[in-house]
């Protein structure tokens, strides 16, 4: 499996495609108690092949996100053959389980169009391309996941379906019938030739077509591996099969078929076909149950997207057929009719060139304004999601590794939203009632920890700062005391350093005579600190004006770990370096204590920031070395501290500059990974 680079996630190589029209942001009805817990076609969303969002009532026990939590079955690539390499499952699977997700690289149709001639021109023996959409196809030829190996059968144990995940589509593979471990994954490819080359099957079952050709008496319902090359009309047998399916005894919608009803009116954009849709609910009973559950599963919103694409193709008849409709439906509350889209599309109808048209629209937008609003009473398992705002410096305190243990420990769910117009970050709780206010008291308990943290630091940089005025505040009175001891002043006896030619040896170390010329005077300099004086320094028993953090000779003797012992017949001489030591010793220990906590807290600072930017690669749609590992993300956010650190050196100050240098370090160093997802056990990664 060395020709391509498993991936877990969609890789953008164009435009990403739109939410989809049908897609409805709302949580569905299911409660703990009812036992299904989102798990069969009781709920709303699964009916419709719609994953709950994070928002659900059921929190974790929700077992309608298996594409997002990636909860698919074990499998493994094995030998197939005649047909290359196969999958199969290493455990037993039951009817409607998720296997795993058709992943690779998303493009466009002219990009589609290049490769596929490459393919064409290289003879290459397969195809990963799927379809997505009608714009979008997914290869897989270099990037994926081992679900590419999945092999055609004209008897298939399992299908391919398309699922909204946050409304955007996502392929996904079901098994269709119970498997056993060891048995190989199988779909019907549903394959539309685009070319004149056919391929044979290998499929070896008993109803096995001879060759990768979709079946003409069957729906097509699935993804294909190629893209048509353009979109073809169902024909007239496949349409009456499709509304035998749907219709009773009277022509009507079937009590049973408001699922289906609502997944082929999602699925088809032929007109002939919705024409016919719009006939059958027209057929049915006014106060028919299911023309109840219809609407209450958001049927309303998909006679809207109807509408809203007869409007803007000028239909005129389809836009009369979907108004007479709309008058029939049972409708009763204005909640049935919110966020269908119905309320936008119905005004700009009332100046239409047909007058059948606007008398239509003008009666139904009255009737649905004279309607009741209900308020809706809450489930006791449900509650409101809670949103708390944290203080901008306290969110880095909120690490992902604390924000699941409290998810974990209290049942709810937490989520950052973004402000940049607020000095806030908002902290969104959603789950039950009880599961929100124990992880609201964990919350308000690391906001208070993070408030005393950050408070304790500042009091510690200001210690810092103010022992470092001390400092130099006693250096300076210390450099003053040792000059007034010379008998002059920095202004009367400053001079320029003489030529060489008129220098003299004084037999001290680092000191130096020469000759006044305004004067005709001697007197001494030293020529490490510059300081100039009359008297000759000995006679004096200093050694001259030490500058801040400059090492002299007195001071190196005394670094020297077998430096002789100073000994002198002079006792104020000998008080005086005795004294001088002590100070120097002390001063030199608190100035290393004072580096030591100001590099502590630039480092701190830094890593703080090194975090807030590597956050953003652990995000779903990062498409660029995306961290996906905890240890990774631990090792990568510890490397670049220390480089950083490194890089800018000791004693700076983490403020907005820095900030904003670190962050482009960051960014600059993952896009030359160039991986879409980072590892430190992957050599390109470092």
């Amino acid at each position: 499996m060395g020709e391509f680079i498993e991936t877990k996630d969609l890789i953008f190589r164009c435009s990403k495609p739109a939410r989809d029209k049908y897609y409805v942001d709302e949580v569905c009805d299911c409660s703990s108690s009812e036992g299904s817990r989102c798990g069969d076609e009781t709920c709303m969303n699964r009916a419709m092949l719609v994953e709950c969002s994070q928002d659900c009532n059921l929190g974790k026990k929700c077992k309608n996100r298996r594409i997002q939590r990636r909860q698919g079955i074990p499998c493994e690539v094995f030998d197939a053959g005649q047909k290359g390499r196969g999958l199969r499952v290493k455990t037993s699977v039951s009817s409607d389980a998720f296997i795993g997700e058709y992943v690779g690289e998303v493009i466009n149709a002219a990009e589609f169009t290049r490769r596929y001639k490459v393919h064409m021109e290289t003879e290459k023996a397969h195809f990963y391309f799927m379809n997505l959409d009608a714009d979008h196809i997914i290869d897989a030829s270099k990037h994926g996941s081992i679900t590419r190996f999945v092999n055609h059968s004209c008897d298939p144990n399992c299908k391919l379906e398309k699922w909204l995940v946050d409304g955007y589509q996502r392929l996904g593979f079901y098994a269709m019938k119970d498997m056993q471990a060891g048995d190989e994954v199988t779909i019907d490819y549903q394959y539309q030739r685009i070319s004149d080359v056919s391929q044979p099957c290998y499929c070896e079952s008993s109803n096995c077509r001879g060759q990768l050709v979709a079946d003409t008496d069957k729906e097509d319902t699935s993804s294909h591996r190629r893209l048509s090359s353009g979109s073809a009309r169902k024909s007239a047998k496949q349409m009456e099969s499709v509304l035998d399916g749907l219709r009773d005894d009277q022509g009507g919608l079937a009590a049973a078929a408001v699922v289906p009803m609502l997944k082929t009116m999602r699925g088809t954009t032929d007109t002939a076909l919705r024409r016919m849709l719009m006939v059958v609910l027209a057929t049915t009973k006014e106060d028919a149950p299911c023309l109840h559950q219809f609407l209450r599963r958001r049927g309303l919103h998909f006679l809207g997207v109807y509408l809203t694409e007869f409007v803007e193709g000028n239909e005129a008849d389809l836009i009369d057929d979907m108004l007479k409709l709309l008058i029939r439906l049972p409708v009763n509350t204005k909640n049935v009719v919110a966020h269908s889209g119905l309320e936008r599309v119905l005004p700009l109808l009332k100046s239409h060139e047909r007058p059948a048209i606007v008398s239509d629209a003008t009666k139904l937008i009255e009737h649905w304004a004279s309607l009741p609003e209900v308020t809706v009473i809450e489930k006791l398992s449900l509650a409101r999601p809670l949103e708390m705002e944290i203080a901008r410096d306290h969110v880095r305190f909120f690490k992902e590794s604390t924000m699941r243990r409290m998810e974990h420990d209290s049942g709810a769910l937490l989520s950052f939203t973004r402000d940049t117009t607020s000095p806030h970050r908002v902290l969104k709780i959603s789950g039950k009632q009880s599961a929100i206010d124990k992880c609201r008291v964990a919350v308000e308990t690391l906001s208070a920890s993070a408030a005393s943290e950050l408070e304790s630091e500042r009091i510690r940089l200001l210690e810092v700062q103010q022992r470092k005025r001390e400092r130099e505040e006693r250096d300076e009175q210390r450099r003053e005391s040792a000059f007034a001891t010379t008998g002059g002043t920095l202004a009367e006896d400053k001079r320029q350093r003489p030529s060489s030619a008129d220098v003299m040896d004084t037999g001290l170390s680092d000191w130096k005579a020469t000759v006044d010329p305004s004067t005709g005077r001697t007197y001494y300099y030293n020529e490490i600190t510059q300081e100039t004086t009359w008297t000759l320094p000995s006679a004096l028993g200093v050694t001259g004006i030490q500058p801040p953090h400059t090492a002299t000779t007195f001071d190196r003797l005394c670094e020297r770990p077998d430096k002789p012992a100073i000994t002198t017949s002079n006792p104020e001489l000998l008080n005086l370096i005795q004294t001088s030591t002590a100070a120097a010793s002390s001063a030199a220990t608190n100035r290393a204590d004072d580096v030591s906590e100001e590099h502590g807290l630039f480092k701190k600072e830094v890593s703080a920031c090194v975090h807030g930017v590597l956050r953003r690669y652990r995000k779903k749609d990062c498409t660029v070395a995306r961290i996906t590992r905890d240890d990774d993300y631990k090792h990568l956010a510890r490397k670049l501290t220390h480089l950083v650190i490194k890089k800018e050196g000791k004693g700076k100050s983490c403020d907005e500059a820095m900030k904003h240098k670190i962050k482009n370090f960051i960014k600059s160093y993952m896009k030359k990974i160039g991986t879409t997802h980072y590892s430190r056990t992957n050599p390109t990664s470092e």
